[in-house]
């Protein structure tokens, strides 16, 4: 009887939810969801606050599994990451003290990384989204400025090139695609000051075609597209902000309305599409304690189911550099 309590408690405890043990907690991460499956990238372990990882989480939203699917080849803060075509493209990144230019493709089975093409000059902490078979990189910074650029990526051709400028340079946007049109939302500049901007770009003639206005202005936030309709949720202004914005973009002007509010502020989040729902990955909530946060929003009725997965994760750290967000 001692030896089968003993297996019991054993099973118990290896199969007990990963995103409440103390290793999963981790923030400044990069993600994008393939089918049922969410792999999130790298950032900080927030029960030191220091290290980086270079983990690539793998979580099934379908069996809830989790585990380990692979390891970046650097530790590195908030890489941007997309899902094209069964691959995942991992677009620059930083480790605190340096930036990455690299555009890494990610080989699921082979776990192996191949060097896509490379950015017109290292950054992090800007936006990407897919459209058209391409990739764009919206903003960021490096140690000393900001970027104003959209950077094209082609991965049938590796070439990366910048597309157009933006009206000012922006760190953190949210960035989401519907077609052959960008949507960039809300960021910070140089001086601290965040952005209410929606700016609406034509990626056939490379211009702004549009402008909105959020409720107000935030960086941090997460945006996704789902059809003809852009979904942007919290955010950063002074505190972190709960609302779920819909941007409507086949009106004669874009329409923001807020449709509802999160079950609590979220911030430094990412949003993916799995199907016809909404996963939000990450993040700082009030009370994140040490869990990861894997949230599923269903865009009709707005109602929230907190995803927990089962599996054994070793956590891996480096110590980091300087935060590449502090005093941005």
């Amino acid at each position: 009887m001692l030896v089968l309590a003993l297996f019991v408690f054993v099973w118990l405890f290896i199969g007990r939810d990963v995103m409440l043990r103390p290793q999963s907690a981790r923030r400044w991460i990069g993600a994008a969801a393939d089918g049922d499956i969410v792999y999130v990238f790298g950032g900080q372990d927030m029960a030191s606050d220091s290290g980086l990882l270079d983990e690539i989480l793998a979580l099934n939203l379908g069996s809830h599994g989790a585990g380990i699917a692979g390891h970046l080849p650097w530790p590195t803060y908030r890489p941007q990451i997309c899902a094209l075509n069964g691959e995942l493209y991992i677009l620059g990144g930083s480790s605190g003290s340096e930036y990455f230019s690299e555009i890494l493709r990610f080989d699921r089975e082979t776990k192996e990384y191949m060097v896509a093409g490379h950015l017109p000059e290292p950054r992090a902490l800007g936006g990407v989204a897919e459209a058209g078979g391409k990739l764009y990189y919206v903003g960021g910074c490096d140690k000393t400025r900001y970027f104003d650029e959209v950077v094209e990526f082609d991965p049938s051709t590796g070439e990366a090139q910048i597309l157009m400028t933006l009206p000012a340079a922006l760190n953190s946007p949210a960035v989401a695609a519907t077609e052959h049109r960008l949507y960039v939302v809300g960021g910070r500049d140089k001086a601290g000051n965040r952005s209410d901007l929606i700016l609406e770009i034509d990626l056939v003639s490379a211009a702004v075609l549009r402008t909105g206005h959020l409720p107000s202005p935030r960086t941090w936030t997460a945006a996704t597209a789902l059809g003809d309709v852009v979904y942007v949720f919290g955010g950063l202004d002074r505190e972190p902000l709960d609302d779920i914005i819909a941007i409507t973009t086949t009106a004669s002007e874009l329409e923001v309305d807020v449709l509802g509010h999160l079950e609590q502020p979220l911030a430094r989040h990412v949003a993916a599409v799995v199907g016809d729902r909404i996963v939000l990955i990450g993040g700082d909530p009030i009370d994140w304690k040490n869990e990861l946060l894997v949230i599923e929003v269903d865009p009709e009725s707005l109602a929230e189911t907190r995803h927990r997965f089962r599996g054994i994760i070793q956590r891996s750290t480096e110590e980091s550099g300087d935060d590449p967000d502090r005093d941005r």
